[in-house]
C-alpha cells in the first residue's frame, strides 16, 4: 500500500545516496506536526554546500526544482518517524504530483515554487484544482523559495527592508486564506543560507520564524 512504499523509498534513498540508515528521532513524536514546522524541520537541516554544488543543471545559477526538492527531502527524512508515512512527488491524480505530502490520520501537503510568477496558481490547484482530490480540509503549504538578488546581500541589510521585501511577496496574494497557507525562503546571494517567512493571522504581521544555518 501507499505506507509501505513511501517508507520504503525513503529508506532505500537513505541507503543509497548517503550509505546509512536514517536516524531515530524523537521530533514530531506528539503528533502530526503542522505544514510550517515540518517546513522549518526540513530546512534548518538543509546541506547548504552540497545544494550550492548541484546546481550545475541551472542555466540561471540558481537551484532548479528538482534540487531544491531532493535536498529537503534529505534533510527531513531525517526526522519523520517510520510510523508517518512521508512520501515525495505524492501523484494526487494522473496529471498532477504534490512535492510532499505526509499523512497519518490526516493530511499536510507542502508545494514548493522556485522564481516563478505563478504564486496565486499554486495556490488555486489546492483550493478547487488539481491537488483537491487530496482532500486535506485546508491544510497545506506554498512555499516561495527565491534569490535575495540584490545589494548588499540578505544579512548585510536592515530587518526592516527584508521585512519589507517580504512584505510585497505576501500582499501580492491577495487573499487571507492564501497569505495563511503561504511561505517565503528569502535565499542570499551566495546559496549558503535563507531566511523563512510566514504570515500571522492574528496580528496580520509578517515575520521571520527560521534562519537556516541558525545564527
Amino acid at each position: 500500500g501507499i505506507q509501505w512504499s513511501c517508507e520504503y523509498v525513503r529508506r532505500k534513498y537513505f541507503d543509497d545516496l548517503f550509505h546509512h540508515p536514517i536516524m531515530v528521532t524523537h521530533l514530531f513524536d506528539d503528533g502530526l506536526p503542522s505544514e510550517l514546522d515540518l517546513l522549518k524541520a526540513g530546512l534548518e537541516r538543509i546541506k547548504w554546500r552540497r545544494l550550492k554544488q548541484n546546481t550545475g543543471s541551472s542555466t540561471t545559477g540558481f537551484p532548479i526544482e528538482d534540487i531544491w526538492q531532493a535536498e529537503f527531502y534529505a534533510s527531513i527524512g531525517e526526522v519523520i518517524p517510520k510510523g508517518l508515512v512521508f512520501c515525495k512527488e505524492y501523484v494526487a491524480n494522473p496529471s498532477a504530483k504534490v512535492d510532499f505530502v505526509l499523512r497519518n490520520d490526516s493530511t499536510r501537503a507542502i508545494e514548493f515554487l522556485i522564481k516563478s510568477s505563478d504564486v496565486g496558481g499554486h495556490h488555486q490547484r489546492f483550493e478547487s484544482g488539481a491537488y483537491n482530490s487530496l482532500r486535506l480540509s485546508g491544510s497545506y503549504l506554498v512555499v516561495d523559495i527565491k534569490p535575495w538578488d540584490n545589494k548588499p546581500d540578505l544579512y548585510d541589510v536592515s530587518e526592516a527592508r527584508r521585512v519589507q521585501a517580504a512584505r510585497a511577496c505576501f500582499d501580492a496574494l491577495g487573499t487571507t486564506t492564501r497569505l495563511m497557507h503561504h511561505a517565503l525562503f528569502m535565499i542570499s546571494n551566495d546559496l549558503l543560507s535563507g531566511i523563512l517567512y510566514a504570515f500571522d493571522s492574528e496580528t496580520g504581521a509578517v515575520f521571520e520564524c527560521l534562519r537556516s544555518p541558525g545564527t
